[in-house]
């Protein structure tokens, strides 16, 4: 989506605002040092999963809405980028507990000594 090099990727990596994605789990999984934050890390993954069912719907229909203004080269219908979101989604909220536990995903709010710390 950001189009980063494996440069990018080199050293210690902020994920800020990172929500539920699967980027954080697919890069520690790669072995790259990553910790993501976002305040909605304080919810439960229960919690956050209710998030992710309720925004789903306005998200295909808004795509279904402006689909002149994209570029459909790897997604098919407007349906698609939600059923890989939902994909992502899922990753993350099966990282979600470890995440937590081994630190690679913060909570947003207030952390600067933790940041410090992770950099």
């Amino acid at each position: 989506m950001f189009a980063l090099t494996p440069g990018d990727l080199l050293g210690k990596i902020l994920d800020c605002a990172a929500g539920p994605s699967s980027f954080n789990a697919e890069l520690i999984a790669e072995g790259h040092e990553v910790t993501s934050c976002d305040p909605i890390y304080s919810l439960s993954a229960e919690e956050i999963h209710a998030r992710i069912l309720a925004t789903r719907d306005r998200m295909v229909a808004n795509v279904r809405a402006a689909r002149e203004e994209f570029v459909w080269q790897e997604f098919i219908t407007p349906q698609h980028p939600g059923e890989v979101r939902m994909a992502a989604m899922q990753r993350f909220l099966t990282d979600f507990p470890e995440g937590l536990i081994q630190t690679n995903l913060q909570v947003g709010e207030g952390v600067d000594k933790r940041l410090d710390d992770a950099l």
